[in-house]
């Protein structure tokens, strides 16, 4: 089977735009799924006796998942009242800090989607004027900035260390363990 289409006017390859071509479709199978019987044959490859044992338990699992999701959903609308009933101004550091990393994602993402480098620092400039007061107006939760090196750090040896490995982590959990009285060897 063959689709004519017509390649639009954007495309990222200039010689391409608005250039018909032909999509050739060959179907090789089509295939249907069958879907096994419900009966007691069934409910016991599910490991229970019956089918009405098989219908209560699925109920159990839907009944769970729709409690979750609404202490879930619960739980979203208190820390949404409380950010919003309770703002707090964000340091400057951190929103120049999550202003710079957006601008940073966007341009990336315009230049490996074929535009020119010109047209991007157009449209970055366009952005620049909208993103400082977006990223101020976001929620404290919701503006974390990439990770960042501290001045000297040399980033290939970043992580290599497990946290329980960490000579400055061992160093700190025993002066925490000298403090509540407890040796660095005792296990609480």
């Amino acid at each position: 089977m063959d689709y004519p289409i017509t390649l639009p006017e954007d495309h990222p390859e200039a010689d391409l735009r608005n250039k018909t071509a032909t999509l050739r479709v060959t179907v090789k199978s089509i295939k249907r799924r069958k879907l096994p019987e419900l009966d007691a044959a069934f409910a016991k490859t599910m490991d229970l006796d019956s089918v009405e044992e098989l219908k209560e338990d699925l109920r159990k699992q839907i009944l769970r998942a729709k409690e979750k999701e609404a202490r879930r959903d619960m739980a979203q609308a208190v820390l949404e009242r409380i950010e919003n009933d309770n703002p707090i101004p964000l340091p400057e550091g951190l929103v120049t800090a999550n202003e710079k990393e957006n601008l940073d994602k966007l341009r990336t993402r315009m230049l490996m989607d074929g535009m020119d480098a010109a047209a991007v620092d157009a449209e970055l400039a366009k952005h620049q004027k909208e993103s400082r007061p977006a990223v101020e107006r976001a929620p404290a939760g919701q503006v974390r900035p990439g990770a960042r090196r501290r001045p000297g750090e040399d980033l290939r040896h970043r992580g290599r260390e497990s946290r329980s490995g960490s000579s400055r982590w061992r160093a700190a959990r025993a002066t925490t363990r000298r403090r509540c009285g407890r040796s660095s060897r005792a296990r609480a």
